[in-house]
């Protein structure tokens, strides 16, 4: 499989057969000649592929022959030194199937030497030698991808190794230059800290002046490397005058070298370096061996990626170790059978249990001293045991209280499914926090709210009594000593509307230690309720009590909306944000009361031309006791009655309100129907 013993063995034929001492092979190097294999030829001329002769054949295709050559500068026509007496010449083409590789050719010191069938003998040899060519590129071909392939496996086997970046650098120049024969090869990469010179990464066989040359190399020297990663691209070098070296080279950065090629590092669009290969003789660099070279330069910088990305997962992997082990709240991992992968500190300390990798989440559920509400042991731990299962598809909470040295304590076990992209379990995360402390805190402040909530009923209730007989008397007297005096009318009308506001107030207490005793939603009386028919009561009825009052009401003309709700309350919701529109009017504003239909959803607003909420007051309007710095008397309980009304009903309410431009509070319900017409 050696093309230039089948190339001598064709020229020697070509000699011997036509009788002439001067025959050659010329294979075509991109734009110049080189001999392949010659008979009686000193050397080859740095002649372009485009004199006459050579680009007549090539072009054509056609073999051509010269009869008399005197008077003629046969170097230009048969691109020999040598054979200088030659007076004829036959020239063939030799072509393979990517086209014309070279030309074959015989001369002769006599005139009209060669006859047709000369020529016929030619193009056979010609024929023969493609076909050495041919079989040559396939043979060097499978040899490159041969050499390409071991290379790549000795990248995949230096990943798989875990070995670090050094060395996967030094297994890569390694196994470029075998790839090739290449005598020297290095890897440089770009320096860290922001600079743009290059740094030697590695290197094999490198001379001491070259070693010391790329060492640190600018990014902008004439240097191969350097102009190789600036342009990403693959460059080449070839000291001998046919190979017509890129002019931008500096060939005295390329000391001893003749021949060199450099190949970018580049992985989806980044950058690691560039792979320089150096031969200390002449070196033709063939497509073959370039593609190998590409090949085996893009394998690398996929290689250099992937070390890359292992190395930062694992510094990754470290410091999230180092700060779950220094966390106070336990982390428990598990894979996708839930088995302990991993637990930090933490969470063996606050269970007082050693979690043991590749153990059963069940089996360490087991080993918990879970107790009951009594404090007596579980023999199940069947909350816990629920979360496995249940954190496969979401994220679930629940406490549980085991028994730990000194005591027993309260951990909050919170589990989440840990999942890619496409939804593929991958395991859960459990994450335990004690909370023995807010749980004691969150006791005792319910055992306060409950304390205060009886206290209020206690006080209400104790109060409503008398205060009603007062109430009563006070009608009493106000009737029987009426028109005495302006003072004594004044003093009635005041003790009335006094007792009236006390007795809102009681009412207010008992209506929220009502709510915040019970679910209210448990307690709604529901019912199909026409919120036309509603609306336009408690506006009729707030307008007969306030018939100076400028109240606009806009209703549905062509249905009727209902809902599904508890007619009372949602009366006591529009009572009490039409008396708070009312109350934070302007004198002579105007309140508009809006039905419409949104979706599914009827909305009721209630806007008023008052001088708006303040921003700071937005956030907390609809809380307990929020009376806002506008409010003088009150106990700011009906906003958070509204909502907790409302809320029961599923519904939703909210405010719109601009300081300066009034305020308009919303409430939506769900329909129950779409569309029911009003009947004429």
């Amino acid at each position: 499989m050696d093309p230039a013993a089948t190339l001598d063995g064709l020229v020697a034929i070509a000699a011997e057969v036509l009788r002439v001492e001067h025959a050659a092979v010329l294979q075509k190097d991109g734009a110049h000649f080189r001999i392949a294999a010659a008979r009686g030829i000193d050397g080859l001329s740095d002649t372009p592929v485009a004199s006459t002769l050579a680009h007549e054949v090539l072009t054509s295709g056609l073999a051509q022959r010269r009869s008399d050559l005197r008077g003629t500068d046969s170097t230009t026509l048969i691109l020999l030194n040598g054979g200088r007496e030659a007076r004829s010449v036959v020239v063939v083409p030799i072509a393979t199937g990517s086209g014309p590789v070279g030309l074959i050719e015989a001369l002769s010191p006599e005139v009209d030497a060669f006859s047709p069938d000369d020529e016929a003998l030619l193009s056979s040899l010609a024929q023969a030698a493609a076909l050495a060519w041919q079989n040559a590129s396939e043979y060097q071909a499978a040899r490159h991808r041969e050499r390409l392939a071991t290379a790549g496996a000795a990248l995949t086997a230096a990943v798989t190794r875990g070995l670090p970046m050094e060395q996967v650098l030094q297994v890569t120049v390694d196994s470029a230059c075998e790839s090739v024969g290449a005598a020297a090869g290095a890897i440089l990469m770009p320096a860290e800290g922001g600079s743009p010179d290059l740094v030697l990464a590695a290197q094999r066989n490198l001379p001491p002046e070259h070693t010391s040359l790329l060492r640190q190399l600018p990014s902008a020297s004439r240097a191969l490397p350097a102009l190789t990663f600036r342009e990403r691209r693959l460059l080449k070098y070839a000291s001998a005058p046919e190979a017509n070296a890129d002019a931008r080279l500096d060939p005295a950065l390329l000391p001893g070298a003749g021949a060199a090629l450099a190949a970018p590092l580049i992985y989806r669009g980044q950058d690691f370096g560039v792979l320089s290969l150096f031969w200390s003789g002449p070196h033709a660099h063939l497509d073959d061996e370039t593609e190998s070279i590409q090949g085996l330069a893009v394998q690398a910088a996929s290689v250099i990626a992937d070390v890359a990305g292992i190395r930062r997962g694992r510094e990754t992997e470290n410091q999230l170790r180092s700060t779950l082990d220094n966390m106070t709240d336990g982390v428990i991992l598990v894979d996708r059978e839930d088995r302990i992968v991993y637990a930090n500190r933490a969470a063996g300390e606050l269970t007082n249990v050693n979690h043991k990798p590749g153990e059963s989440l069940h089996d360490m559920s087991a080993r918990l001293e879970l107790l009951g509400t009594s404090g007596d042991p579980l023999p199940v731990p069947s909350d816990l045991g629920s979360l496995v299962n249940i954190a496969t598809s979401e994220t679930v909470s629940t406490e549980a209280t085991i028994a730990r040295a000194g005591g027993q304590a309260t951990l909050l076990v919170t589990a989440s499914p840990v999942n890619t992209d496409d939804g593929a379990r991958l395991g859960s995360v459990w994450v335990l926090r004690d909370v023995t402390e807010e749980r004691e805190r969150r006791e005792n402040l319910e055992d306060l709210n409950r304390q205060k909530d009886e206290f209020l009923t206690l006080v209400s209730h104790e109060l409503k009594t008398p205060l009603t007989t007062v109430l009563g008397y006070a009608h009493v007297l106000q009737r029987q000593f009426a028109g005495i005096s302006e003072d004594t009318d004044f003093a009635f009308s005041e003790l009335v509307s006094e007792a009236n506001r006390m007795s809102s107030m009681i009412n207010a207490l008992l209506e929220l230690s009502r709510i915040q005793s019970a679910r209210l939603r448990e307690r709604l009386d529901l019912d199909y309720v026409d919120l036309n028919g509603l609306v336009q009561g408690r506006v009729a009825r707030r307008r007969q009590r306030d018939p100076r009052k400028r109240i606009a009401l806009e209703l549905p003309t062509t249905e009727r909306l209902e809902a599904l709700g508890d007619h009372q309350r949602l009366e006591q919701v529009l009572d009490n944000l039409l008396d708070n529109a009312v109350r934070y009017n302007t004198a002579g504003g105007r309140i508009l009361i809006r039905l419409a239909r949104a979706d599914d959803e009827a909305v009721i607003s209630i806007a008023d031309d008052g001088p708006g909420v303040p921003i700071e007051e937005k956030d907390f309007i609809f809380e307990p006791y929020s009376r806002g710095m506008r409010h003088e008397s009150g106990l700011g309980l009906g906003l958070y009655i509204s909502r907790e009304i409302v809320q029961a009903h599923d519904g939703k309410i909210w405010l719109d309100s601009e300081p300066g431009y009034g305020s308009a509070f919303h409430v939506a319900l769900k329909l129950v129907i779409d569309e029911v017409p009003i009947e004429d």
